[in-house]
Protein backbone atom coordinates (compact mmCIF):
# COMPACT_ATOMS: atom_id res chain seq x y z
CA UNK A 1 0.00 0.00 0.00
CA UNK A 2 2.71 2.10 1.02
CA UNK A 3 4.45 1.50 -2.55
CA UNK A 4 1.09 2.35 -4.07
CA UNK A 5 1.00 5.87 -2.56
CA UNK A 6 4.49 6.62 -3.09
CA UNK A 7 4.21 5.94 -6.56
CA UNK A 8 0.32 8.26 -6.76
CA UNK A 9 2.38 10.65 -5.23
CA UNK A 10 5.36 11.08 -7.60
CA UNK A 11 2.89 10.71 -10.18
CA UNK A 12 1.15 13.93 -9.02
CA UNK A 13 4.45 15.69 -8.73
CA UNK A 14 5.42 14.63 -12.15
CA UNK A 15 1.86 16.18 -13.64
CA UNK A 16 2.56 19.35 -12.00
CA UNK A 17 6.10 19.52 -13.23
CA UNK A 18 4.24 19.10 -16.98
CA UNK A 19 2.06 21.58 -15.92
CA UNK A 20 4.03 23.83 -14.93
CA UNK A 21 6.59 23.73 -18.07
CA UNK A 22 3.58 23.74 -20.63
CA UNK A 23 2.38 27.13 -18.55
CA UNK A 24 5.62 28.94 -18.86
CA UNK A 25 7.90 27.77 -21.45
CA UNK A 26 9.84 30.57 -23.37
CA UNK A 27 11.91 30.61 -25.89
CA UNK A 28 14.08 33.24 -27.77
CA UNK A 29 13.57 32.78 -31.46
CA UNK A 30 16.78 32.03 -32.92
CA UNK A 31 17.73 32.65 -36.24
CA UNK A 32 18.99 30.01 -38.25
CA UNK A 33 22.41 31.37 -38.12
CA UNK A 34 22.53 31.04 -34.61
CA UNK A 35 21.15 27.75 -34.65
CA UNK A 36 23.90 26.47 -37.02
CA UNK A 37 26.43 28.43 -34.81
CA UNK A 38 25.48 27.05 -31.67
CA UNK A 39 25.61 23.03 -32.21
CA UNK A 40 28.02 21.10 -31.14
CA UNK A 41 27.06 18.13 -33.86
CA UNK A 42 25.11 17.97 -36.97
CA UNK A 43 23.79 14.89 -37.77
CA UNK A 44 20.72 13.22 -40.52
CA UNK A 45 19.25 10.77 -38.86
CA UNK A 46 15.96 8.10 -39.57
CA UNK A 47 13.97 7.68 -37.01
CA UNK A 48 13.44 3.87 -35.66
CA UNK A 49 11.07 3.46 -33.04
CA UNK A 50 10.56 5.13 -29.77
CA UNK A 51 10.31 4.03 -25.76
CA UNK A 52 9.28 6.30 -22.92
CA UNK A 53 10.48 5.93 -19.58
CA UNK A 54 10.55 7.56 -16.48
CA UNK A 55 13.80 8.72 -14.87
CA UNK A 56 15.07 8.97 -11.55
CA UNK A 57 13.38 12.25 -10.41
CA UNK A 58 10.22 10.46 -11.89
CA UNK A 59 10.26 12.80 -15.02
CA UNK A 60 8.74 11.09 -17.82
CA UNK A 61 10.98 10.84 -21.27
CA UNK A 62 10.85 9.41 -24.42
CA UNK A 63 14.19 7.51 -26.23
CA UNK A 64 14.04 7.76 -29.88
CA UNK A 65 16.51 5.79 -31.57
CA UNK A 66 17.70 6.79 -34.71
CA UNK A 67 19.84 5.19 -37.30
CA UNK A 68 22.88 8.26 -38.23
CA UNK A 69 22.61 8.72 -42.38
CA UNK A 70 24.97 11.79 -42.89
CA UNK A 71 27.25 13.54 -40.15
CA UNK A 72 27.99 16.60 -40.77
CA UNK A 73 29.57 18.09 -38.12
CA UNK A 74 31.02 16.91 -35.14
CA UNK A 75 31.81 12.73 -34.61
CA UNK A 76 30.26 9.65 -35.63
CA UNK A 77 29.58 7.11 -38.21
CA UNK A 78 26.90 6.60 -40.94
CA UNK A 79 24.74 3.65 -39.78
CA UNK A 80 25.44 4.07 -36.14
CA UNK A 81 22.33 3.95 -33.98
CA UNK A 82 22.11 6.41 -31.29
CA UNK A 83 19.34 7.30 -28.44
CA UNK A 84 18.07 10.82 -28.25
CA UNK A 85 16.25 11.42 -25.44
CA UNK A 86 13.25 14.30 -25.06
CA UNK A 87 11.31 15.29 -21.86
CA UNK A 88 8.11 14.14 -21.91
CA UNK A 89 5.63 11.40 -23.18
CA UNK A 90 5.41 7.90 -21.29
CA UNK A 91 1.63 6.15 -20.38
CA UNK A 92 -0.26 9.65 -19.78
CA UNK A 93 1.26 11.03 -22.95
CA UNK A 94 2.67 13.87 -21.15
CA UNK A 95 4.07 16.52 -23.21
CA UNK A 96 6.12 20.01 -22.26
CA UNK A 97 5.30 23.19 -24.41
CA UNK A 98 8.29 23.37 -27.57
CA UNK A 99 9.07 19.66 -27.34
CA UNK A 100 8.97 18.38 -30.69
CA UNK A 101 7.98 14.68 -31.19
CA UNK A 102 9.60 12.45 -33.93
CA UNK A 103 7.86 10.30 -36.22
CA UNK A 104 9.12 6.79 -36.38
CA UNK A 105 9.87 6.48 -40.19
CA UNK A 106 10.95 9.76 -40.87
CA UNK A 107 14.27 11.49 -41.88
CA UNK A 108 15.91 14.59 -39.42
CA UNK A 109 18.10 17.33 -39.98
CA UNK A 110 19.37 17.57 -36.30
CA UNK A 111 21.68 20.84 -35.00
CA UNK A 112 22.44 18.81 -31.70
CA UNK A 113 23.54 20.73 -28.36
CA UNK A 114 25.09 17.78 -25.86
CA UNK A 115 24.17 20.03 -22.67
CA UNK A 116 23.56 17.77 -20.00
CA UNK A 117 20.01 17.48 -18.79
CA UNK A 118 18.62 19.35 -21.59
CA UNK A 119 14.92 18.72 -22.22
CA UNK A 120 15.56 18.36 -25.81
CA UNK A 121 18.81 17.40 -27.39
CA UNK A 122 18.53 19.78 -29.96
CA UNK A 123 19.50 23.59 -30.23
CA UNK A 124 16.79 25.83 -29.09
CA UNK A 125 14.27 23.56 -27.82
CA UNK A 126 13.39 21.84 -31.10
CA UNK A 127 14.28 25.01 -33.20
CA UNK A 128 17.09 22.61 -34.44
CA UNK A 129 15.13 20.10 -35.88
CA UNK A 130 14.61 19.74 -39.56
CA UNK A 131 12.25 17.20 -41.17
CA UNK A 132 14.14 16.11 -44.89
CA UNK A 133 11.33 15.67 -47.28
CA UNK A 134 12.11 14.01 -50.72
CA UNK A 135 12.45 17.66 -52.53
CA UNK A 136 12.51 19.62 -49.39
CA UNK A 137 13.45 20.51 -45.88
CA UNK A 138 11.08 21.94 -43.43
CA UNK A 139 11.35 23.14 -40.04
CA UNK A 140 10.05 20.59 -37.37
CA UNK A 141 7.15 23.45 -36.26
CA UNK A 142 6.27 23.15 -39.77
CA UNK A 143 7.95 26.41 -41.46
CA UNK A 144 9.13 26.52 -44.98
CA UNK A 145 12.76 26.90 -45.59
CA UNK A 146 13.27 28.84 -48.78
CA UNK A 147 16.84 30.00 -50.81
CA UNK A 148 15.84 33.70 -51.93
CA UNK A 149 17.19 35.56 -54.94
CA UNK A 150 19.88 36.45 -52.86
CA UNK A 151 20.99 32.79 -52.53
CA UNK A 152 20.58 33.14 -48.97
CA UNK A 153 18.36 30.75 -46.87
CA UNK A 154 15.32 31.97 -45.39
CA UNK A 155 12.57 30.60 -42.75
CA UNK A 156 8.89 31.67 -43.68
CA UNK A 157 6.42 31.44 -40.68
CA UNK A 158 2.78 32.46 -40.93
CA UNK A 159 1.69 36.02 -39.27
CA UNK A 160 -1.38 33.77 -36.78
CA UNK A 161 0.82 32.75 -33.60
CA UNK A 162 4.31 31.75 -32.21
CA UNK A 163 4.90 27.86 -32.52
CA UNK A 164 6.56 27.61 -28.85
CA UNK A 165 4.53 27.11 -25.94
CA UNK A 166 1.14 29.45 -25.67
CA UNK A 167 0.35 32.24 -28.48
CA UNK A 168 1.97 35.33 -27.70
CA UNK A 169 -0.39 36.81 -30.27
CA UNK A 170 -3.04 35.89 -32.22
CA UNK A 171 -4.50 37.97 -35.14
CA UNK A 172 -8.21 37.73 -35.55
CA UNK A 173 -8.31 37.79 -39.22
CA UNK A 174 -5.37 37.35 -41.60
CA UNK A 175 -4.75 40.59 -43.64
CA UNK A 176 -4.57 38.89 -46.61
CA UNK A 177 -4.66 35.31 -48.41
CA UNK A 178 -2.95 33.71 -51.01
CA UNK A 179 -5.21 32.48 -54.06
CA UNK A 180 -5.09 29.36 -52.94
CA UNK A 181 -6.49 30.15 -49.37
CA UNK A 182 -3.36 29.74 -47.18
CA UNK A 183 -2.15 32.86 -44.81
CA UNK A 184 -0.16 35.40 -46.64
CA UNK A 185 3.09 35.74 -45.03
CA UNK A 186 3.97 39.66 -43.67
CA UNK A 187 7.38 40.19 -44.81
CA UNK A 188 9.67 43.59 -44.70
CA UNK A 189 9.51 45.26 -48.27
CA UNK A 190 13.36 44.37 -48.50
CA UNK A 191 13.31 40.35 -47.58
CA UNK A 192 9.48 39.94 -50.19
CA UNK A 193 11.66 41.48 -52.62
CA UNK A 194 14.34 38.57 -51.70
CA UNK A 195 12.26 35.90 -51.71
CA UNK A 196 10.21 37.23 -54.84
CA UNK A 197 11.79 34.19 -56.71
CA UNK A 198 12.20 31.71 -54.30
CA UNK A 199 12.43 27.77 -53.89
CA UNK A 200 12.24 24.84 -51.35
CA UNK A 201 15.35 24.79 -49.77
CA UNK A 202 16.62 21.15 -50.30
CA UNK A 203 19.38 18.89 -47.86
CA UNK A 204 22.30 19.71 -50.21
CA UNK A 205 21.37 23.80 -49.59
CA UNK A 206 21.29 22.79 -45.99
CA UNK A 207 24.74 21.23 -46.54
CA UNK A 208 26.12 24.30 -47.89
CA UNK A 209 24.70 26.96 -45.37
CA UNK A 210 26.38 24.68 -42.66
CA UNK A 211 29.99 23.98 -44.03
CA UNK A 212 30.03 28.08 -44.53
CA UNK A 213 31.48 28.29 -41.30
CA UNK A 214 32.95 24.47 -40.97
CA UNK A 215 35.63 25.41 -43.35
Amino acid sequence: MNSLLMRHACLAVVIGIIALAANGTTVRRMSLEDIRDSATAVIVADVIDSTTRFGATGMPWTDYHVRIAEILRGRGNAGEIRTLSFAGGGPLDAGIAGVPRLTAGSRYLIFLDDTPGRPVPAVGWGQGIFRVLSDRVISVDGAQLVIGQDQALHRLRDNTSSHMGRSRRRLAEPIARNADGSVALLLPRRKAAALASSRGATLDDLRDFIRRTDQ
